[in-house]
């Protein structure tokens, strides 16, 4: 996943609106049977940095269902800017399908399967 800030034109960009935002803490939730996701911590982030591949903001997240089923994960951030206001937001969801929960079978176990054969006893 990756984080970004959108730069806002001067004349479109309210006076409350910073360009650089900190101490941003990002958490997931979800009323499905997961277990509890540890928050995402990001020490600061600009409009310019979120459009440089060399200094994105990418993240994983590790989801671990108690049972196997899909979920939908609400994403929501607190952070700073830098007049010091703190803020809380709502970020879109995480979707979480029942394709991403399975594991393709690993190289090892198919290198192994060549090397298996069945054999009738006479």
């Amino acid at each position: 996943m990756y984080l970004s800030l959108h730069d806002v034109s001067q004349e479109d960009r309210p006076a409350h609106v910073s360009k650089k935002i900190f101490a941003i803490v990002l958490s997931f939730t979800t009323a499905a049977p997961y277990h509890p996701c540890e928050t995402v911590h990001i020490p600061h982030l600009t409009a310019q940095e979120s459009f440089a591949a060399s200094s994105s903001k990418v993240f994983s997240v590790v989801f671990y269902p108690k049972e196997p089923i899909p979920a939908t994960f609400n994403v929501s951030a607190v952070f700073a800017t830098e007049d010091g206001v703190t803020c809380y937001t709502h970020l879109p969801p995480v979707e979480v399908l029942f394709e991403d929960l399975m594991h393709p079978a690993p190289e090892v176990l198919g290198a192994f399967t060549t090397y298996l054969t069945v054999d009738k006893f006479m």
